[in-house]
C-alpha cells in the first residue's frame, strides 16, 4: 500500500480558514449590506436579516421600498458583513468576520419562495409577520469570495468554491 501524501501546511491552513468561513455564516442572523447607491454611485450600507440556504448562499428578505433594493436592482454587485458574535470582552474586532462579494439576484419560481421562506421563517419568526407581503422579495447572493478576518494575523481571501463545496 503506497504512502498518501500529506497535505501542505499551507493547504491545512485554508482548509481551516474555509470551515472558519462557513462556520461564521452559519451563526450569522444578519448582515451588514452593501451596495452602490443607484442615484449617484457611492458606497450605501444597511442592515438585514440573513438565512442560508442548503448550498450555502446567503438569502435576504428586502422590501421594494428599501433604498438597498433599488441599488441592488440598478447594480446586483453588492458584498455582505457577518460577524460571528463572539466578541470575547466585548469588542467585535476580537471575533471572526467574514465579507463576501458577488452579485445578488430575486428568486421567482414559487418551490424556490417557498423553500426559501421556510428556512428564512424557521430563523427569523418576526419575518412571518411580512413576508408575504407583495413589496418584499426573496433575493440571494451568487458568491464569487469571501474575505475571513480571524484573529491577528489569520487573514486570508478564498474563492467561494473553497468553502461552498463544504455544505454539499
Amino acid at each position: 500500500m503506497a504512502d498518501q501524501p500529506q497535505p501542505t501546511a499551507e493547504a491545512t491552513r485554508r482548509s481551516d480558514d474555509a470551515g472558519e468561513v462557513l462556520r461564521v455564516l452559519r451563526q450569522a442572523r444578519f448582515a451588514a449590506l452593501a451596495t452602490l447607491d443607484a442615484a449617484d454611485g457611492a458606497p450605501f450600507a444597511s442592515l438585514v436579516n440573513l438565512a442560508l440556504l442548503p448550498g450555502g448562499m446567503p438569502l435576504i428578505l428586502i422590501s421594494t421600498l428599501a433604498r438597498h433594493t433599488a441599488n441592488l436592482r440598478a447594480n446586483a454587485a453588492a458584498s455582505l458583513l457577518v460577524t460571528d458574535g463572539a466578541a470575547p470582552g466585548g469588542d467585535p474586532l476580537s471575533g471572526s468576520r467574514v465579507t463576501l462579494t458577488g452579485r445578488f439576484g430575486q428568486l421567482a419560481g414559487d418551490g424556490e419562495i417557498e423553500a426559501a421562506r421556510e428556512i428564512f421563517v424557521g430563523l427569523h419568526p418576526a419575518a412571518a409577520g411580512y413576508a408575504g407581503f407583495g413589496d418584499f422579495g426573496w433575493w440571494t447572493m451568487q458568491v464569487d469570495k469571501a474575505h475571513l478576518v480571524a484573529g491577528f494575523g489569520r487573514i486570508r481571501t478564498l474563492p467561494a468554491s473553497d468553502f461552498l463545496t463544504l455544505t454539499r
